[in-house]
């Protein structure tokens, strides 16, 4: 069985990560109304594939084990995520523009 600060965190980092794509995303499609069962489904399935993914030996629980496995795998993604913004930011404000990331995106391209 799940824990609730195990769900708690999961919904945190699946937020932050939602919320980091909304403020680098250059795209501002229309708003498409959703109902709360929408919403709920679209929520069980993210949770359900992030507790798979946790879960490696397939066993239906999350042990110890994974649940560190999982911490650290998390912290070295928000690192380099981290790390990322610093480079994005150009001016070194502390805070990465619209410009400052479509120079980002342009140099890494190229740089590939």
């Amino acid at each position: 069985m799940i824990e609730t600060p195990i769900i708690m965190k999961l919904v945190k980092t699946n937020f932050l990560i939602v919320l980091f794509f909304l403020m680098i995303s250059n795209s501002y499609a229309e708003f498409k109304p959703f109902t709360k069962k929408q919403f709920l489904d679209e929520r069980m399935k993210m949770l359900s594939k992030r507790f798979d993914q946790i879960d490696t030996n397939k066993d239906g629980t999350i042990d110890a084990k994974e649940n560190k496995a999982w911490g650290q795998k998390i912290q070295k993604l928000r690192q380099q995520r981290i790390a990322q913004l610093k480079k994005a930011d150009l001016n070194k404000d502390g805070q990465v523009s619209p410009e400052e990331l479509k120079k980002f995106r342009e140099k890494n391209k190229k740089a590939k």
